[in-house]
């Protein structure tokens, strides 16, 4: 809330209203989040998303500070409450709301989340 507005509107980081046309795939955007602007620019390159926007902030890694399990959920709260994407379509929960995939540090793809 601190750098995108409580509200999702954009503050020191750019608005996410607007995620469904940066981050068409849910993968990348965890991607993106777990990685960071640095981690993003040594691993994949100087833009990211469907728009290629130059990588020029300060986006803080997440992959340390979250479980797979909580980088989901955040992607798909911002996907959900931001975009107004369904998560149950895009694959990410089941109609009950848990969580069917997480994202893999290893491979930057999401995979099946673990049972239970």
């Amino acid at each position: 809330a601190s750098c995108h507005g409580a509200d999702g509107g954009g503050g020191v980081g750019p608005a996410l209203n607007g995620l469904a046309e940066v981050f068409s795939d849910p993968a990348t955007q965890m991607n993106w989040v777990a990685l960071g602007s640095s981690g993003w620019q040594a691993e994949v390159g100087d833009t990211y998303g469907d728009t290629n926007k130059p990588v020029n902030g300060g986006m803080p890694a997440f992959a340390e500070s979250l479980t797979p399990e909580e980088l989901a959920s955040v992607i798909v709260y911002e996907r959900t409450t931001f975009s107004g994407l369904d998560p149950v379509e895009e694959g990410l929960v089941d109609a009950e709301g848990n969580l069917l995939v997480v994202y893999d540090p290893g491979t930057g793809e999401l995979v099946d989340a673990p049972a239970g």
